[in-house]
């Protein structure tokens, strides 16, 4: 599988970062057949440029968002999305990607979220880690959910279409674009701002139940999502999920976790 390497999250330059030499050896270690089309540009116009060639590259099957940041919003409207739908290829990242997954969806295509290239061996520091990545950028393929039922069953998963991303790029793209939730799994992760408590967390879930009104889901997955503690420590997981319980088990929907720092997680 030949992938693209492209970056609408961040006006910089990808090979000026300082994780790019090991984001790099990420790839070449793993042969993974790849063309550049963001290293050496930080300007939107030559971004957006480098996402189209992309697109109209025949070879490229995964399109991989490369870092996250906060200006994905910033080209939704400059893209074509009829010629996304002709192009027809399949798209991964995580945070800031959120926009662009969501606006995919709504336009029928598939996408893979879970993971950046941009600090790929800090977050994933072995070689085992890091290998289910390196099979999904080989194959295209995911393997089975090895999913955690937090309230009630949730059976069968892998079958289920998924969309959501990070909690509040979730409830503004919920708003944005028209997806019937009805028939799909809400994913919901949330990464810190330093500062941020459990109490923020949950404003960021009632701002979801707000937009959900009339339009709630089969059911919810959390991913692997990060706050600081009181002492500036980050939280365990299980303490946040546990609490995203409480606040969503009114509806009476099954709840799952998956912990997308270990599996790349469908949307569609």
């Amino acid at each position: 599988m030949k992938v693209a390497l492209v970056n609408f999250a961040e006006y910089e330059k990808f090979n000026s970062t300082v994780s790019f030499k090991q984001d790099l050896e990420f790839l070449v270690e793993n042969k993974i057949d790849y063309v550049d089309y963001c290293f050496n540009y930080d300007k939107k116009l030559d971004l957006l440029a480098g996402f189209r060639k992309a697109l109209a590259n025949p070879e490229i099957d995964l399109i991989w968002f490369v870092c996250g940041g906060n200006k994905t919003i910033k080209f939704l409207d400059d893209i074509d999305w009829e010629v996304v739908k002709k192009a027809n290829k399949i798209y991964a990242g995580a945070s800031d990607f959120t926009h662009f997954s969501f606006k995919a969806v709504q336009n029928g295509q598939v996408c893979y979220y879970g993971t950046s290239l941009q600090e790929i061996k800090k977050y994933h520091p072995s070689p085992k880690s890091r290998k289910y990545l390196a099979d999904f950028l080989q194959t295209g393929k995911i393997e089975k959910y090895n999913h955690t039922n937090l309230y009630k069953t949730v059976s069968n998963l892998d079958e289920e279409k998924i969309v959501g991303g990070h909690t509040f790029l979730t409830t503004f793209m919920l708003n944005e674009v028209k997806i019937d939730l009805r028939d799909r799994f809400l994913f919901l992760e949330h990464h810190y701002i330093p500062g941020e408590s459990l109490e923020d967390l949950e404003y960021f879930v009632d701002q979801i139940k707000m937009v959900t009104k009339g339009n709630l889901p089969k059911g919810f997955i959390f991913g692997h999502s990060m706050l600081f503690g009181k002492k500036g420590k980050i939280m365990n997981v299980a303490t946040i999920n546990k609490k995203m319980v409480e606040w969503l088990r009114e509806y009476d929907l099954p709840i799952a976790y998956i912990d997308h720092f270990k599996q790349i997680v469908k949307f569609s």
